[in-house]
């Protein structure tokens, strides 16, 4: 009988990872998708504006760092620099496509924006980690 739980719980796991996964890659895509389409010439953004959409990294990539760390069996070290890791490529990438585009433009800025919402969620993430052992304790 115990055996047999087990392999019921791995087997949930395993599709509880395969669904994060998916919802990881579908968000991937999405984030290249709406980055990479070309810019509406005829428009010119106020400076408020500009602002507040280059502000809109730091949320869509924490977001991005949360999906990709729940892709992994635990929250340790190693999840949470490969989570990390692959939120920064990912946002170079992405800036690296954008430098292709007509009337789009690759930017350092958003780069480091991008970097700040992974570090934030990884910050938030430890925090709320550290505060869920102290009430076990």
């Amino acid at each position: 009988m115990k055996s047999a739980m087990s392999t019921t719980w791995i087997r949930h796991l395993r599709l509880n990872r395969i669904a994060w996964l998916f919802v990881t890659t579908l968000y991937m895509m999405i984030l290249i998708y709406v980055s990479t389409r070309p810019a509406d010439t005829g428009y010119t953004p106020s400076a408020t504006e500009q602002i507040a959409h280059n502000l809109c990294h730091i949320p869509a990539y924490a977001i991005l760092f949360y999906l990709l760390i729940n892709c992994f069996t635990g929250f340790n070290f190693t999840s949470q620099t490969s989570s990390f890791t692959v939120t920064v490529v990912l946002g170079a990438v992405n800036e690296w496509l954008q430098s292709g585009i007509p009337s789009r433009t690759a930017s350092v800025s958003d780069m480091l924006l991008n970097a700040v919402g992974a570090g934030l969620m990884l910050w938030l993430m430890i925090n709320q980690y550290t505060k869920d052992n102290e009430v076990r304790a």
